[in-house]
């Protein structure tokens, strides 16, 4: 083998794994993403029980 077809070969396979790490990173980045959004859905959940049980125990005594 010739030093040329072993540098191709050698950035090939290093352009592969440059390929597959940021594959990885955006799936690792599209998840933390789902993460905190399901965070915030379920936390307006939560502020929104809090308050309808605020306003509904009011609306009982006016």
């Amino acid at each position: 083998m010739k030093f040329g077809e072993i540098y191709e070969r050698i950035e090939g396979t290093k352009q592969q794994q440059m390929m597959e790490l940021e594959k990885h990173r955006m799936e690792f980045t599209r998840d933390l993403e789902v993460q905190r959004m399901q965070l915030f859905m379920q936390t307006q959940i939560e502020v929104a029980k809090m308050e309808h049980a605020k306003h509904g125990g009011t609306e009982h005594y006016l």
